[in-house]
């Protein structure tokens, strides 16, 4: 195979570098530095100056390096290559450097393809990527925390923690989904089992075929509830569960409620807290509910004691037996009480989440029993600008059961669920 040969000498260096060429093969070059100084014939030998594109030199710490169609020609002064004279100054060795090509065909030179333009708009694109994801905007929820604690009875023995909770960040591509369900009677922590894991699932198969939110969660508990009754491992006839669900779609809070859990929102208004309520306790005294109930034939009344004195809350009686005395209105299950008008349709309410709504706070009533709304946002609002909605947690828990322990013999499970909102800059 018949070799070209490119001679370059750099004569401020009194080196020669030698470049074999293939002028058939693969298109690769070697490059091979001789020892001795060659002579070249003066009819072989035309100087031609290179284009920009062809010549160029570049500098590092040690000083410039002079390179041919972008392959390097002279290398920098190092200890494994001491030919290079430090002495020279930089401008002394640009001013020196002649270039010296052997004359050869056009068609026997490797191509150089120019630079593409495409290439900067390349990385300009994705400069605009870059940016556009910098401008995407923030999540809606910043920290999620939840604790649930077993409460205990007269005799100080922990019993079984009836309640349950939801908590799931990504329900559908917009929408996020959150509960607490309080179970009561003797299967009551089957039946707050059974509503955390069906809802969900019914909500979702709900919200593809039906024409509004409101619509998909009416439905939803409606057939969550139909399912309950019907399950054959627990007994719903005096048991049952609440529950207080929030469906949060893009920055509107759906909430859907059954019984006396509750949801709130503390919003920040003039540097204080405000509690603003997403839900209503569904109490049997309330007059909408009481005249329900007693349409169907049942009793709303306190219990009484063999002097006749009311004691506690006001509760669900049959008319002429005292059954099954159920302390809210509307419930999962619970059987008896919906023969007498106790019902799990849901009552839905809208927000639309502001600047100043900072975080959403979710509890069974064993935190609402001695703690108001206000007193809860007071004790979560120092632990918003800190991240530690743990610590917020740990403590509604703590002094829920404090009360507890100082008005009442026993202690109720207690639930909380808290969610920091990240606010809109935008």
């Amino acid at each position: 195979m018949k070799n070209q040969i490119r001679t370059t000498e750099l004569r401020s260096s009194k080196q020669k570098l030698t470049i074999f060429k293939e002028v058939q093969g693969p298109r690769s070059q070697s490059f091979k530095q001789s020892q001795s100084p060659q002579k070249v014939s003066p009819q072989k030998q035309s100087p031609q100056k290179l284009s920009p594109l062809k010549q160029g030199v570049f500098f590092n710490a040690q000083g410039p390096v002079l390179c041919i169609n972008f392959h390097l020609q002279a290398r920098p002064k190092s200890r494994y290559n001491p030919g290079v004279k430090s002495s020279t100054r930089i401008n002394e060795q640009l001013s020196s450097v002649t270039l010296h090509r052997k004359v050869i065909s056009d068609s026997s030179l490797p191509k150089l393809s120019p630079i593409k333009p495409r290439y900067i708009q390349n990385i300009k694109d994705r400069n605009e990527i870059k940016l556009d994801m910098f401008r995407q905007k923030m999540p809606l929820i910043k920290w999620i925390t939840c604790r649930t604690q077993a409460g205990k009875s007269s005799d100080k023995i922990t019993k079984i923690n009836q309640d349950s909770f939801i908590s799931i960040q990504q329900f559908t591509d917009n929408s996020s989904l959150f509960a607490v369900c309080d179970g009561h009677g003797q299967d009551g922590h089957k039946c707050s089992q059974f509503v955390k894991e069906a809802l969900p699932r019914f909500l979702k198969l709900q919200m593809q075929s039906s024409t509004s939110i409101q619509d998909a969660l009416q439905k939803s508990f409606i057939k969550t509830n139909q399912q309950l009754c019907c399950n054959e491992e627990m007994v719903c006839q005096f048991s049952g569960s609440t529950t207080v669900l929030t469906l949060l779609v893009d920055r509107i809070i759906y909430c859907a409620n059954v019984g006396d859990s509750r949801a709130i929102i503390g919003r920040q208004n003039n540097g204080h807290i405000q509690a603003i309520s997403l839900s209503n306790d569904h109490k049997p005294e309330l007059p909408g509910e009481k005249k329900r109930i007693e349409s169907n034939g049942g009793r709303v009344e306190p219990f009484q004691d063999y002097d006749g004195s009311m004691v506690g809350p006001y509760r669900v009686w049959l008319k002429d037996k005292d059954v099954p005395g159920l302390a809210m209105s509307r419930s999962f299950g619970d059987q008896v009480a919906a023969s007498v008008g106790v019902i799990s349709e849901p009552e839905i309410t809208s927000h639309q989440l502001n600047n100043n709504d900072l975080f959403m706070v979710i509890a069974s009533d064993g935190v609402w029993e001695f703690l108001s709304n206000e007193q809860v946002v007071d004790m979560v609002y120092p632990h918003y600008y800190k991240d530690e909605s743990e610590i917020a947690c740990n403590k509604i828990i703590k002094e829920s059961t404090r009360l507890w322990k100082l008005n009442d013999d026993v202690i109720d499970d207690i639930t909380c669920l808290i969610i920091f909102f990240n606010k809109d800059d935008n």
